[in-house]
């Protein structure tokens, strides 16, 4: 891990040590979340790790999997989804509970309402505000990778399904308030492919977005339709999308970071990541964007490019 400061450039280096409070202990980073406290927890294969920028120093909470999803709840208590379950750790006492016993949980969020929704293999897993037990959601399909909540409250889902030997993405709307379910096949937004990766995120007015192999569709709830333009770069390949406090986007994959500016349709590959595989996006307050990948964990500041 490089942790670097924006206001002298000066760049500090944290090898791999397992528990040591001067480094992170694990190259590979799945995903990174910062709470209301402006602290950044980080997701790896030994478990949680609480990062203080300000002390330069690691907090280390083991789990028994790997951690590939964190969120906050809105008491404070952070859940962590891994590959052994659902779990919710207090950062008060450093205790950690599982919620429940779910492999590959791969997403998670919690929504506007307060419910929770977490995604595996098993489907979609829904838990009601108060409430212990979780509702689970099979009809979505199998393979559940993205969740996302648009401004109008409507819960997006991008889905897999296998039929024989092959594996189909689906896009789902959901209305919780109203109970409505509608699906759009994700290859509606490119018709010369079926098949492909993709991943949803928001723009800066929270619009729902995805990108589906090269094509990037965004939806206009007025018409209930997808304007779609197409990303010209060919290893587009996004298990993770964002987009900054600027609006530019960002792709992250197996083949490394592609930069996008939506105004422009310019994209760059950002060489610094052309071995790493991808899993997370986080900005800061202060406009610094936290990349979890196999190659650790990065800052990059959008005002400075450093």
């Amino acid at each position: 891990v490089y942790y670097m400061d924006a206001r002298t450039g000066e760049t500090t280096h944290f090898p791999n040590a397992t528990f040591n409070p001067k480094r992170i202990g694990d190259k590979f980073i799945r995903c990174v979340t910062v709470d209301k406290r402006n602290r950044i927890w980080v997701g790896t294969p030994t478990g949680l790790v609480l990062f203080n920028p300000s002390q330069i120093s690691f907090t280390h909470y083991p789990t028994e999997r790997e951690v590939v999803s964190i969120e906050e709840n809105p008491d404070g208590q952070i859940l962590l989804g891994c590959g052994a379950g659902l779990y919710i750790f207090d950062p008060e006492n450093g205790k950690i509970d599982k919620l429940a016993s779910d492999p590959s949980v791969s997403a998670m969020m919690i929504d506007s309402q307060g419910s929770l929704w977490s995604s595996s293999y098993k489907g979609l897993w829904q838990r009601y505000p108060k409430s212990k037990q979780f509702t689970i959601q099979s009809q979505f399909g199998l393979g559940v990778s993205s969740i996302a909540e648009d401004v109008n409250g409507e819960i997006w889902i991008l889905a897999a399904d296998k039929k024989d030997d092959y594996w189909f993405s689906t896009l789902i709307k959901l209305n919780p308030s109203l109970g409505t379910v509608s699906a759009n096949q994700v290859n509606q937004l490119d018709p010369r492919t079926k098949l492909g990766t993709g991943s949803l995120f928001l723009d800066r007015k929270k619009n729902m977005m995805v990108i589906y192999k090269r094509i990037l569709g965004k939806y206009i709830s007025e018409s209930q339709t997808f304007e779609t333009s197409e990303i010209k770069d060919p290893h587009v390949e996004s298990i993770t999308s964002f987009m900054d406090s600027n609006g530019t986007i960002w792709f992250g994959g197996w083949a490394g970071i592609t930069r996008f500016d939506p105004k422009t349709a310019a994209n760059k590959k950002l060489i610094a990541f052309a071995q790493s595989t991808v899993h997370s996006f986080l900005e800061d307050s202060s406009k610094n964007l936290w990349i979890g990948s196999t190659a650790g964990l990065t800052r990059y500041n959008l005002t400075t490019g450093k």
